[in-house]
């Protein structure tokens, strides 16, 4: 577990995982599943294993605690991240 920022302040814990489970193309995928892709039919929608599971909101969170950073800002909270394997609940 890492900390940031331990005080007397309240503390936000972000929950969320950022690995993904293996995946072919041959499992169903349109496109290849870890490759980024954009909708070649023009309609702007982005496909690829995980990228609305979990680490949208992750790579959310860390925007708004590098935006706080850029700005010379200090988070109104205390922080904390822990990594855990998505299958086993386990830290690693």
């Amino acid at each position: 577990m890492s900390t940031t920022g331990l005080t007397r302040q309240k503390t936000l814990l972000v929950y969320g995982h950022y690995d993904v489970q293996p995946a072919l193309k041959e499992d169903g995928w349109k496109h290849e599943p870890f490759k980024l892709t954009v909708d070649p039919e023009g309609t702007g929608k982005l496909y690829g294993r995980g990228s609305t599971d979990d680490k949208g909101p992750v790579m959310g969170w860390l925007n708004v605690i590098e935006a706080h950073k850029n700005l010379g800002l200090e988070l109104p909270v205390s922080s904390s991240s822990l990594r855990l394997d998505q299958l086993t609940c386990r830290s690693t």
